[in-house]
């Protein structure tokens, strides 16, 4: 009923925004929809109903291999130090390997991607993000590693901010690439991850990735930004609803975590970390260069805004893109026209960032 009901008023009166088609506002209408009907099912069987979904089709000219690796212990200091001791060996993390088939990537040396996947921690895989691995590929001349963390809930914080760093790490030591050779890249829920990891490394004084790319990246878990009330009727994210299942902030923290107050915590929420080296005793680093891109129309877009100023104000290099009408994760809808624009910014951002940061 409010599919047909968008489409009418779309049809009669026009779009919600200026810029919309149709099919945009279609999009927008069925997220809502399923979104008031969230008690009906659960993140398991949203899992299941997503890996009947066929995968994009991969260009000819690229391959996708399965890779794997064997965790090992490194030492991990603060808050991974106890998950890294009781690491065994027996522990395998494994994604996705996108690149060209052919020479097209020997330019690019040991230059390489990490990407974290979004999926409100509980869902979506490598594979639900093929379209966006693939077109970073493309667009950035590089090799793309996508990540199959653990997810929410039977694995709750830092389980997943331990996953990233380990594969970050991994990619130095087997790949043998230049920290400052790595971009580390990441959308929506595994956008704050994303951030979280450089923080992390920044803390424990590990060596920084080149840069990051953060599109929409969900960096304030309070839900306390006003865009989450301003474009809710726009947007094809909804608004998580505390105390039910499907509670990605619950599902990811656990209750005994909710009530301690840790969703405030910098590598939970990295919006609240320190970005000031005048404000940090701790560490005097700066984080390497950052892309951050949001759409004008998603509830994520004040967050977003406030952590390009605030890591610009802490002397972090940032790129902050605002694509105005555009929606939660807009790159995944590459038949938009903004969706292209903003895959040829990361290549320019990445372009630009690695070889003047690794002189």
């Amino acid at each position: 009923m409010l599919v047909s009901k968008a489409i009418i008023q779309h049809s009669l009166f026009g779009p919600k925004l200026p810029s919309w088609s149709i099919e945009m506002t279609i999009l927008s209408a069925l997220m809502q929809n399923l979104s008031k009907h969230s008690e009906l099912t659960n993140w398991w069987l949203i899992r299941q109903a997503m890996d009947l979904v066929e995968r994009v089709p991969v260009p000819k000219s690229f391959v996708i291999r399965r890779v794997a690796f064997r965790v090992q212990k490194h030492c991990l200091p603060g808050v991974l130090k106890d998950l890294d001791a009781k690491e065994d060996r027996n522990r395998i993390l494994n994604g996705e390997r996108t690149g060209y088939i052919d020479s097209k990537h020997k330019g690019a040396g040991d230059r390489v991607m990490l990407y974290l996947h979004g999926g409100a921690c509980y869902i979506c895989s490598t594979e639900t993000r093929q379209l966006i691995t693939v077109n970073l590929s493309k667009a950035c001349g590089l090799r793309v590693f996508a990540l199959n963390y653990r997810l929410a809930p039977e694995t709750r914080f830092p389980g997943a901010l331990q996953d990233s760093v380990l594969a970050y790490l991994n990619l130095i030591k087997e790949l043998q690439a230049p920290p400052s050779h790595i971009i580390i890249a990441g959308d929506s829920a595994g956008g704050g991850p994303t951030l979280a990891t450089l923080l992390y490394l920044r803390d424990s004084n590990l060596p920084l990735p080149g840069g990051a790319i953060l599109m929409s990246p969900w960096v304030d878990l309070t839900l306390s930004m006003r865009s989450w009330e301003t474009n809710a009727r726009y947007d094809v994210c909804p608004m998580p609803q505390p105390g039910v299942q499907l509670d990605p902030v619950r599902c990811y923290l656990g209750e005994q975590a909710l009530r301690n107050g840790l969703v405030t915590h910098p590598y939970v929420s990295p919006l609240f970390a320190k970005y000031d080296v005048n404000e940090r005793e701790e560490s005097n680093r700066l984080l390497p260069p950052l892309l951050i891109q949001c759409g004008g129309a998603e509830v994520l877009r004040d967050e977003c805004t406030l952590l390009a100023h605030k890591a610009a104000k802490g002397g972090a290099r940032v790129m902050f893109e605002y694509y105005e009408d555009a929606v939660h994760v807009f790159q995944t809808l590459t038949w938009l026209q903004p969706a292209g624009k903003a895959y040829e910014r990361c290549g320019i951002f990445v372009k630009h960032t690695i070889p003047a940061y690794a002189q």
